[in-house]
């Protein structure tokens, strides 16, 4: 089994590769429960729009669904 990935690590990741022209990660952190009432993943504050287009997405899609990620979860706490 996977155990579940931590969301601060994957973004301090995610910014280095940003940084360094090298791909980026996935915000997913293995808890796919999308909330009914937002309707964001639970542990990655994604869209279910934004999960299943990323692997065909160029980076820079991607570093913009890493800046609203963290939107959302500032948003959140």
């Amino acid at each position: 089994m996977v155990g579940v990935r931590d969301l601060d690590a994957l973004a301090r990741e995610a910014q280095i590769a940003y940084d360094n022209c090298t791909p980026l990660p996935s915000p997913c952190v293995r808890t796919c429960r999308v909330e009914e009432r937002t309707g964001l993943c639970e542990g990655c504050f994604r869209r279910l729009d934004e999960i299943v287009g990323w692997g065909s997405m160029e980076d820079p899609k991607k570093w913009a669904i890493w800046q609203r990620v963290q939107m959302r979860r500032e948003k959140g706490k």
